[in-house]
């Protein structure tokens, strides 16, 4: 069944005279009658119409102006309570943070209203503002989609010394006297010993969390696979020693281990916990029955203990180190130096202050096989000068070449020289050096044909004077 209304203009105020019915209202005018009446249509095909009414009379006379009427106004507001509304002074015509028009409401925000009766004469309150009234639930269904919402994150049982958060990236939940809790979104970003009954900072999150919190694998005991709930934190259930922990609250991850290295550990039972921890920005790796550590950070890489072997066993003798670099490769050579070349460990270092850098430091070095950077001194009307990294100069020439020593200033530097044709090198220090072979200073040195020289900086006293000297021993053959 089904009522629509008709309507009729009609020229008499008594009678249906000058007018078709229709479905739509006509537009009064002076001197005309609007009537009306229903039709009421009923599911098996048949309708009655309800007996025509006039329902305008003729133009009364104009009257006299009014006063401005007294109203109600309504006022909104938002927070992030279910339960507290937002601050109000119910005595203030305009109180503040309340206003006229509907505000947005985000994520875990609640709109809340308050109305008061207006003087429509003199703008001033008749009655005071009302208790506010949320307006929008927080059980409603088939809502349109909504922005990004929150992280939730589940604290376990409430701390009044833990640190706990309500922004619009993430509210936590926690359990208080056996009731679960989520904070207020405008709760803060960081904030502690406020109990979860301070709806202030918390909202009652209510009796169905039990259940949503187990599907979501946060209530404590929860599992999923080789893994659970423990203390607010996600635990493995590995076997033969070994667990992971994920520990958000501490922000790290904790791995234990029953070895303590691979094939190449020469100790490879004595347990490890491997952390990987947010706070300090490393990564530790941690013996179970000893001080052995080695770490990993931003600042670099550190292990004080030598048993990880760098030869194979078939070779009959051990190699242990704390870092071992193996450099197994592919790297073809260039035609004239060592400028293409593989390693197992590389270093190079700089420094913005006074004191030397190197891209090594060995104490007690042994090297097993020993290779030197190559710079050779070429026929050519320049001057060569000689580099930091330039460490066995070999003179190809037959005539005289002018070579300058380095200028860095670092004391050991040692440089090792050798003629091969038939001309020289004539070697000058750089300015603020001096050259010596013995106790008399040289302005320069000549290596011949088949000769070869040693060159050692050092910095000392001479008589008082401090010298910055490069000191030479030449030899033939």
């Amino acid at each position: 069944m089904c009522i629509r209304d008709r309507y009729y203009l009609s020229s008499s105020a008594t009678s249906l005279l000058n007018g078709i019915w229709s479905n739509l209202r006509p537009t009064w005018k002076n001197g005309w009658y609007i009537w009306t009446r229903s039709v009421i249509y009923y599911t098996n095909g048949n309708s009655i119409s309800t007996e025509p009414i006039c329902v305008t009379g003729e133009k009364g006379e104009t009257g006299d102006d009014g006063i401005n009427g007294d109203y109600f106004e309504y006022r909104y507001a938002v927070n992030g309570s279910r339960s507290t509304p937002p601050s109000l002074s119910k005595t203030s015509r305009n109180p503040s943070g309340w206003s006229t028009t509907v505000p947005t409401v985000g994520n875990l925000q609640y709109l809340w209203f308050t109305v008061a009766k207006i003087n429509g004469e003199t703008n001033s309150l008749i009655q005071n503002w009302s208790t506010p009234a949320r307006q929008t639930p927080y059980d409603g269904v088939d809502g349109r989609n909504g922005d990004t919402g929150p992280t939730m994150v589940y604290r376990g049982v409430y701390g009044s010394s833990k640190v706990y958060y309500g922004t619009s990236k993430r509210v936590d939940a926690v359990k208080y006297n056996g009731h679960y809790y989520v904070a207020r979104v405008d709760a803060g970003n960081g904030f502690q010993n406020h109990v979860p009954t301070d709806t202030a900072y918390w909202n009652d999150f209510g009796a169905e969390f039990e259940s949503i919190a187990t599907n979501l694998l946060l209530a404590e005991g929860a599992n999923i696979g080789d893994w659970f709930m423990s203390g607010g934190k996600i635990v493995s259930t590995l076997l033969d020693g070994n667990k992971i922990i994920l520990d958000a609250s501490m922000a790290r991850i904790l791995i234990e281990s029953s070895r303590s290295g691979g094939d190449y550990s020469e100790s490879q039972y004595q347990g490890s916990k491997i952390t990987i921890d947010a706070n300090n920005g490393l990564i530790e790796a941690r013996s179970k029955s000893n001080s052995r550590v080695a770490y990993m950070s931003p600042t670099g890489i550190f292990c004080n203990n030598a048993e990880t072997q760098a030869v194979s066993a078939i070779l009959g003798y051990t190699h242990k180190a704390s870092i071992v670099g193996l450099g197994f490769g592919t790297v073809n050579k260039s035609d004239w130096n060592n400028e293409n070349f593989l390693a197992g460990v590389y270093g190079r270092a700089s420094n913005s202050g006074t004191a030397p850098a190197y891209g090594g430091f060995f104490q007690n070095l042994m090297a097993a096989g020993l290779f030197l950077h190559r710079k050779a001194i070429e026929e050519s009307s320049s001057s060569v000068y000689l580099s930091e990294t330039d460490s066995l100069v070999i003179g190809y020439s037959r005539n005289q070449q002018i070579v300058y020593l380095p200028s860095d200033g670092v004391i050991g530097r040692t440089i090792f020289f050798k003629q091969w044709w038939t001309g020289y090198m004539r070697v000058y220090p750089r300015s603020g050096n001096v050259l010596y072979d013995d106790h008399t200073q040289n302005d320069y040195y000549d290596i011949g044909e088949g000769q070869g020289a040693i060159f050692h900086f050092t910095v000392g006293y001479v008589d008082g004077v401090k010298k910055s000297a490069w000191l030479v021993s030449r030899y033939k053959f």
